[in-house]
């Protein structure tokens, strides 16, 4: 008696295990196919892609260095000294915080 209760404990808690096996491979597929899906084969917007999209970088780079290169001549603005005459422009209305500029 003692060892068919044995036997049909052992077979319950296997049964048990085995359902709770088979559970568990179904939701880890289920998380793997929603680790797998991207801006490129869903509906999901690219902003929800997050760190796994790779950037790649089409530019082909330059043997020059950067910045200004050598024998470039540079041109700039000069100062001209004193204005021949300066024009003050000031609004003549109120402004929003209701004091006179003026």
């Amino acid at each position: 008696m003692k060892q068919e209760a044995t036997i049909s404990f052992t077979r319950a808690n296997f049964n048990a295990l085995l359902d709770q096996v088979n559970a568990l491979k179904e939701e880890i597929s289920f998380l793997k196919s929603q680790l797998n899906t991207d801006s490129h084969n869903s509906s999901k917007p690219p902003s929800s892609d997050g760190l796994k999209k790779k950037n790649v970088n089409l530019r082909v780079r330059s043997r020059k260095s950067s910045g200004g290169q050598a024998g470039h001549k540079g041109s700039t603005l000069k100062f001209e000294g004193v204005p021949d005459k300066v024009i003050y422009h000031m609004p003549f209305e109120l402004c929003n915080c209701g004091n006179e500029y003026l």
